[in-house]
């Protein structure tokens, strides 16, 4: 899908972005920078290095028709190790969006519309764990949550008759639930030696 970043109303660059993650709500491609675009201000890592100034630009997004695109956070990663390449990042972007502007891309489609069979608890409980683990879990103590992402620190009780957990980002978490009890997912974004995601 198209899409456009503007900052304060300044048009910075273009993107041309997928649904890789659609548990994260994530979409990601290569990044076409504009004449306004400045790297050291806008990229949220230049050639394999953290930059804390690209997290602080408050970006919107929008599809190249115009229509805004809500998302939690956008990452452009410039490398000059991969001849120049700047990739995009949409992190975030909440269902109903995510289904509406990406809801005939393969990996939305394998992962959301096949439909979830038997019965599924009505209330779960969500934990933060250590390396940016968010996990769920049937046991409101979080003692089923693994050993390897403790400690385990509750945030909230969630219904699982919310609409995330009917066709959004929280679908494929009750899925495993369903499975095993619990789900867990850890989020973070590495790109390394100009390898892109």
């Amino acid at each position: 899908m198209q899409i456009e970043i503007y900052l304060d109303g300044l048009l910075i660059g273009r993107g041309d972005v997928d649904a890789v993650d659609t548990v994260m709500g994530m979409a990601i491609g290569p990044f076409a920078a504009e004449a306004a675009y400045d790297s050291a201000a806008h990229a949220t890592q230049i050639d394999g290095a953290e930059n804390p100034s690209g997290w602080k630009a408050s970006f919107s997004v929008q599809t190249a028709d115009g229509e805004p695109l809500g998302c939690e956070a956008v990452s452009i990663v410039d490398s000059a190790a991969i001849r120049g390449a700047k990739v995009v990042a949409l992190l975030g972007v909440d269902y109903p969006a995510y289904e509406k502007f990406f809801g005939e891309d393969p990996a939305y489609k394998e992962r959301w519309q096949a439909p979830l069979e038997g019965p599924h608890p009505d209330t779960l409980y969500m934990f933060a764990g250590s390396e940016g683990a968010l996990g769920y879990t049937i046991d409101a103590s979080g003692a089923n949550l693994p050993e390897q992402h403790a400690p385990w620190e509750f945030l909230r009780e969630v219904s699982t008759d919310k609409p995330t957990f009917k066709a959004g980002a929280d679908r494929a978490a009750l899925d495993e639930v369903r499975k095993a009890g619990f789900a867990v997912a850890v989020f973070s974004i590495t790109i390394e030696n100009g390898d892109a995601l």
